[in-house]
């Protein structure tokens, strides 16, 4: 978003110096003729600067772009390692779950070099692509509610699913203590399912969470522009 603001003032002030170019071509001549000559000046020179502004920004989207794309295709890969070496899935599954992870991030405006990992220490957790799956959309609304990183409450989540609950009593989630004493892992993701369910939805009828959404759409046009 930056980067469109820097771009939208340098095309503001290139349009201020193409005014004044023209006003002071327009007192510095008398005739008809040379204002007309002064004005194709004042444009060309105005015009030129602006094509470079523009240019340059050009420039740097593409980088961003390229950028974003070799960041975009290394999670992806450590997605499908994780996925293949925790699950046994298919590359089908794997291409699947690719789709579940557009879906969320153009959804909830979240990154998917966040969604990955998340999910991928998810996976590893429980051995299943749908009950990671499960168990990621969870940690979407916690991680929306309560502001902590993603990852973080995935591995709590994963560790929970484990039998340890001190991870997420340590994020600093109310739990239930008979369902830490009894392990009872269906009873938690209920009670945080009661307590947390629907964050990331409420969350995208913000304007931070449609600025959010609308980043990950920008997002992915560079990377479509770099890989093309």
């Amino acid at each position: 978003m930056a980067d469109t603001r820097t771009l939208k003032l340098s095309l503001l002030a290139d349009v201020n110096k193409f005014l004044a170019g023209m006003d002071k071509a327009d007192k510095g001549t008398k005739t008809f003729k040379d204002r007309i000559g002064g004005y194709s000046k004042a444009m060309a020179k105005s015009f030129a600067v602006a094509g470079a502004a523009a240019g340059a920004y050009a420039i740097k989207l593409g980088v961003d772009g390229v950028k974003a794309a070799v960041e975009d295709e290394l999670s992806q890969k450590k997605l499908a390692t994780a996925l293949k070496n925790t699950t046994g899935a298919t590359d089908d599954q794997i291409k699947a779950t690719e789709d579940y992870i557009k879906k969320q991030q153009l959804s909830f405006g979240i990154a998917d070099t966040k969604l990955r990992p998340a999910l991928a220490n998810l996976a590893r957790a429980t051995g299943d692509i749908t009950e990671a799956q499960k168990l990621n959309n969870l940690a979407i609304d916690i991680s929306a509610a309560t502001g902590r990183d993603l990852e973080g409450v995935s591995l709590a989540l994963g560790k929970a699913y484990g039998g340890n609950f001190t991870a997420l009593k340590k994020l600093g989630i109310p739990l239930d203590e008979n369902i830490v004493k009894t392990k009872d892992f269906d009873g938690l993701t209920k009670q945080l399912t009661d307590t947390f369910g629907g964050s990331a939805k409420a969350n995208t009828e913000t304007f931070a969470g449609q600025l959010a959404i609308l980043q990950q759409y920008f997002g992915k046009f560079k990377r479509t522009l770099a890989q093309s």
